[in-house]
């Protein structure tokens, strides 16, 4: 023999390791094989590399355990010539795995109810064992998936928001089993309790839609973790986020609205209409029925803003609207004061005015200009504040513009010639600076991928960009950096074959 795996006297061997010899010459592989064991006796087989190794696969071994490696004397070269020696040598199986820490820690009474749950072990765990191992106390469907940074630590996400104030237990048994096959040492659980939902922070929501259905499939969350989370599960058809991110408001099929509740509670809404949105906390909600913009106090009372309206945008803070109406051949932006039920004008244009944006300072305001050539569709941006004037910030075949959070640029969506067919890349432009002469693909974001981008929302701190764009054949949610790079498919509801298409994207606002 010159050379064997594991070592002599080697320590925290794997336990499914195989055990390995090479000898210096052919030999007889059956008085090798029919010679050869381990102590204590494991269940495997032997099989053979060429003519001089022999490799013993087996079922793992008993963890923290030493073992013998026996080849009793007799075995034969391929020669014949017979080695009347015994050789032998130990080694050490690695320790049984351990759950060494979790987030929450066993015994927090404050835990977010958004919260993902991590388990970390001494060792990277076999997923499919441990989501049999582990159960959840009251009962509450997750996902699980190793921490990319640390195959020792797993990642469980709830499927929905846990209960605000109400104890959980997470629990594992002894039948988890680490990447080794070894079991669990001990059982363990930990107990850890939620506080109220004070806000959602940092999340993307979309509506999800089955195939073939009339209305979403409810809203839904997600974040870099890539684990979706159905955050209101009701037949949806578009929603929106309140200021402070603990409410959506929700639009049915039929065009009913409700005032949900993240914690639970839901307030049937008495008007119908195609848009509405929250205003500021104890203000109501602004709507559009037919053309007839709308608010609802909090009181009950319906205040008249405007008719002939084509689309509305509440600014943050709530307390002011901007809204589109016809004016002549063209069209106007006007605004409103939620408190002074003031209206006065902004804007006038001689095209279709739509995709009005507040830029997050509330100071300036972005909309699309279209006229009778579509390539020549113009993205403007109006100041408020100061000199009040309005820039072209794009042309072409244009389309959403979203603010980053520094309120001086946008990105926006255009329609690019590319080697196999047009496509739809994102771009980042400065408000002020002159517009591009030509967007290209080239240009455009994310530049490596030939995916065709739509429906950009841009995140609270302006670094990340989300987007829809299809994955095998159904809009998925997307994520980039601000400049293009780090792009991560963040959906994929492909189980059991059923796909979903995911729309109406919209970061929380914090």
């Amino acid at each position: 023999m010159v050379q064997i795996s594991p070592e002599r006297n080697a320590q925290d061997v794997p336990s499914d390791a195989p055990v390995r010899v090479l000898f210096d010459r052919a030999v007889d592989q059956t008085s090798v094989a029919t010679r050869f064991r381990l102590e204590p006796g494991v269940v495997g087989q032997v099989r053979w590399q060429g003519d001089r190794e022999l490799v013993f696969e087996h079922q793992p071994m008993r963890p923290a355990s030493t073992y013998e490696v026996v080849l009793d004397p007799g075995y034969r070269d391929a020669q014949g010539t017979t080695n009347a020696l015994r050789h032998s040598w130990r080694f050490s199986t690695e320790a049984a795995p351990v759950l060494t820490g979790s987030s929450p820690a066993a015994g927090d009474q404050s835990v977010d109810p958004a919260a993902y749950i991590s388990l970390s072990f001494t060792r990277a765990m076999d997923l499919r064992s441990l989501a049999q191992a582990i159960s959840v106390s009251p009962s509450v469907p997750f996902s699980l998936r190793q921490d990319p940074s640390d195959p020792r630590r797993v990642i469980l996400a709830p499927e929905a928001l846990l209960d605000s104030g109400r104890s959980y237990t997470v629990a594992v048994t002894q039948d988890a089993r680490d990447a080794d096959g070894n079991r669990l040492r001990d059982g363990s659980a930990v107990s850890f309790t939620t506080r109220e939902l004070r806000t959602l922070k940092h999340w993307i929501g979309f509506v999800a839609e089955p195939p073939r259905a009339a209305a979403g499939d409810g809203v839904w969350i997600v974040d870099e973790n890539r684990f979706p989370r159905r955050v209101v599960s009701a037949s949806v058809d578009q929603f929106s986020w309140s200021q402070d991110a603990t409410h959506v408001l929700l639009r049915s099929a039929v065009g009913a609205w409700s005032d949900q509740s993240l914690s639970g509670s839901a307030t049937t809404l008495p008007f119908k209409a195609d848009w509405a949105a929250f205003l500021a906390p104890g203000k109501g909600y602004a709507y559009l029925d037919q053309g007839a913009l709308k608010i609802l106090t909090a009181g009950g009372t319906v205040v008249s803003v405007a008719s002939n309206v084509g689309e509305a945008s509440v600014a943050p803070g709530g307390a002011r609207l901007a809204f589109t109406v016809t004016a002549g051949s063209g069209a106007e932006i006007d605004g409103y004061s939620v408190d002074l039920r003031a209206r006065y004008r902004l804007q006038a244009e001689g095209g279709l005015i739509d995709q009005l944006a507040w830029s997050p300072d509330g100071q300036s305001l972005a909309y699309r200009l279209a006229g009778g050539d579509p390539t020549r569709t113009q993205i403007r941006a109006r100041q408020l504040s100061g000199a009040a004037r309005t820039v072209t910030v794009a042309v072409g075949e244009v389309s959403g513009p979203a603010w980053q959070a520094d309120s001086r640029h946008l990105i926006v969506t255009a329609a690019v010639p590319a080697p196999a067919a047009r496509v739809s890349k994102a771009f980042r432009l400065a408000v002020g600076d002159p517009p591009p002469a030509r967007l290209s693909a080239a240009q455009g974001m994310p530049g490596s991928s030939n995916l065709s981008v739509s429906q950009v929302s841009v995140s609270p701190d302006g670094h990340q960009v989300a987007f829809l764009a299809s994955y095998q054949g159904l809009p998925a949610v997307w994520l980039m950096n601000a400049d293009g790079t780090g792009l991560t498919r963040l959906t994929q509801f492909d189980a059991g074959g059923l796909g979903y298409s995911c729309r109406d994207i919209a970061w929380t606002p914090s």
